[in-house]
């Protein structure tokens, strides 16, 4: 959680009602089998040859799910998924919060720091 607030702090942004957030947000995001990704490791590890090999889980998350990756990291660009910073996030969240309902497109998400 750590980096999270260093996140809030370089964007200028309130850390107040982050632990509600973080809360909402595991309600919101369902946790993606091994056996899923699995089915899409070796392509994932082919786009990420030559980066950071601990990248490879969300790529085959985003793969399988047909969805963009929210990220800071530049080794998942030029891998054929769409990149979501979180400036990008925020205006997505914006946008469909009043319409947001379970089973909408989802984001992989890489988390650097297990949230507690």
């Amino acid at each position: 959680m750590r980096k999270g607030f260093y996140l809030l702090a370089k964007r200028d942004k309130p850390s107040i009602g982050v632990a509600a957030s973080i809360a909402y947000l595991r309600q919101t995001i369902e946790p993606i089998e091994n056996d899923f990704l699995s089915l899409f490791e070796n392509d994932a590890c082919a786009r990420l040859d030559g980066r950071d090999e601990d990248d490879w889980p969300v790529l085959p998350a985003a793969l399988g799910m047909g969805g963009p990756i929210w990220t800071e990291d530049g080794d998942f660009f030029a891998t054929g998924v769409a990149i979501r910073t979180t400036s990008h996030v925020e205006i997505y969240l914006k946008n469909q919060s009043a319409i947001a309902t379970p089973g909408d497109k989802k984001l992989a998400f890489r988390v650097s720091t297990p949230m507690s």
